[in-house]
């Protein structure tokens, strides 16, 4: 009976016994270096993954932070343990590297955007230009700073809404911080009124709501004229809250109300 392609079972026996004895010592030497270097790479990684967590409680880097640095320096030692395990297998170094630069292209002409937000997202996380509950303006979105992550930040906008935002768009974006747990800055907002009412009657309404703000709902409350023409004059509003919360209500219950009060005057 034949086996396969026209050699009998004894002969393709031979054949398979000939072949392991003569390249038996080889084959044992080549899993016993892929098992030295599959050892060396679960070493090495637990040693970088020790000293990165050793930095980043030095450098108070965030768990995010850590956890990053720790994946990307993990997938770089699994990178150069497969190309030394197939180096071992015969596997030419030049095809190495060329595999790995079409595969690098292809990858990289795949996912820009995706690198280039996990790359941002490390900036954020390193730099850390703001922290979770900030009160931030991000171009045109503004909010509480509810997570960060590798991929996005979450902001809370006044209305409730829940917004992702793209790291790399984050980069790309004016950042306004206005209020954090070490920082107390003040939230300005700009309002425009006809010349109806006088100065001097703007300044008693501004005077009368905000000693009905101060200190009930906000630390400090000033104004200034902001701009002055023939259709009307501006005011800027600075509020100082107590709660990032605060930021949400306070200022447009006192726009509200100042509106009301102007209608009022304007109206008698």
């Amino acid at each position: 009976m034949y086996f396969f392609f026209g050699y009998s079972f004894q002969e393709f026996w031979d054949n398979l016994t000939s072949w392991f004895t003569t390249n038996l010592p080889n084959l044992l030497v080549g899993l016993l270096l892929i098992l030295i270097i599959i050892v060396l790479m679960v070493v090495i990684e637990r040693l970088a993954n020790r000293f990165i967590k050793r930095v980043g409680r030095r450098y108070q880097f965030t768990e995010e932070v850590t956890n990053g640095i720790s994946l990307l320096t993990r997938a770089f030692i699994i990178l150069l343990g497969i190309a030394a395990i197939a180096g071992i297998g015969g596997i030419p170094s030049e095809w190495i590297v060329s595999l790995s630069a079409v595969l690098g292209a292809a990858i990289g002409f795949a996912s820009t955007k995706t690198i280039g937000n996990i790359i941002s997202g490390l900036y954020v996380l390193i730099t850390r230009p703001f922290h979770i509950g900030d009160y931030v303006k991000i171009g045109d979105n503004e909010g509480i700073i509810k997570e960060i992550s590798i991929n996005y930040t979450r902001i809370l906008t006044p209305n409730n809404q829940s917004i992702l935002l793209a790291n790399q768009d984050v980069m790309d974006s004016k950042i306004v911080l206005f209020s954090t747990k070490q920082i107390e800055k003040s939230y300005p907002l700009i309002v425009g009124f006809n010349h109806s009412v006088t100065d001097e009657q703007m300044d008693e309404i501004f005077v009368r709501i905000i000693e009905d703000f101060v200190p009930k709902r906000a630390k400090e409350i000033s104004y200034s004229l902001y701009e002055n023409h023939h259709l009307g004059r501006s005011y800027i509003i600075y509020f100082s809250l107590k709660k990032i919360q605060d930021f949400f209500t306070v200022p447009a219950d006192f726009q509200k109300r100042l509106v009301n009060e102007w209608d009022k005057r304007r109206a008698g």
